[in-house]
């Protein structure tokens, strides 16, 4: 089984260009997944400065600064239970 030269170039042609694809495909994922972390640390510190003004503010009050179920920060005194 022999490949004839056109079909050689159109081979080669065509797994560059399936390169080419991929590496675009990867380097958009990447920088995609890049831009979103930036945006959610900004979202992060936007929150602790809403927390630490709002503490500020009222201090009294019991603020809770959650991420999901998570809590980040919490203005209330630790409690002892027995």
């Amino acid at each position: 089984m022999t490949i004839e030269d056109g079909t050689a170039v159109v081979l080669a042609y065509v797994l560059v260009s399936m390169g080419v694809i991929i590496t675009f495909l990867l380097a958009a994922f990447v920088i995609g997944w890049f831009i979103g972390r930036l945006r959610q640390r900004r979202r992060e510190q936007r929150g602790e400065v809403t927390y630490r003004a709002a503490v500020a503010r009222w201090p009294a009050a019991p603020i809770t600064l959650r991420q999901g179920a998570r809590v980040v920060h919490d203005s209330r005194r630790p409690r002892i239970v027995r």
